[in-house]
């Protein structure tokens, strides 16, 4: 089942590119973003069932309040974002949070913080480009900063 409501949601977003303008693609992205909350929810259904463990529950409702983050606080803070790159970050972040879940559950309580505070910052930053557009202006040295650090982690 879970299988099949990824490829629906795989089939919706090459349906999404057909339109340009974010207003045609609102149908298509509340489609996503069902898709997504009933793909959690089996998730952790299958979860449940298997370990019988009802830990589990609290990185269900964790994992609701990034999603609620990503859905709802996010485009509200950030006027031009676009729905359907949010909701791959969702499906991605999901997908990712749940894997991690299935590996080692203390792990993924640290990883649940690391990714709220990124989500976090990723707001904070997305404001501030938005209001202060010297920062949009400067992005060749977002990318040489990105570059140097990608080039100093490698010789490690």
């Amino acid at each position: 089942m879970i299988a099949i409501l990824i490829v629906l949601y795989t089939l919706e977003s090459f349906f999404a590119l057909r339109y340009r303008s974010e207003t045609r693609r609102e149908g298509v992205c509340f489609r996503q973003t069902v898709f997504i909350v009933v793909i959690q929810f089996l998730f952790f259904v299958q979860i449940l069932t298997r370990t019988g463990d009802f830990k589990y529950l609290f990185y269900y409702a964790a994992q609701l309040c990034d999603s609620v983050w990503t859905f709802a606080l996010f485009p509200d803070a950030c006027a031009n974002s676009s729905r359907f790159i949010l909701n791959q970050m969702g499906l991605l972040l999901m997908t990712g949070m749940t894997i991690l879940l299935r590996i080692d559950a203390y792990k993924a309580a640290k990883q649940y913080f690391v990714i709220f505070l990124s989500l976090v910052a990723g707001i904070l930053v997305a404001t501030a480009v938005y209001y202060y557009d010297v920062l949009e202006r400067i992005y060749w040295y977002y990318a040489l900063s990105g570059f140097w650090r990608w080039a100093w982690y490698s010789s490690l």
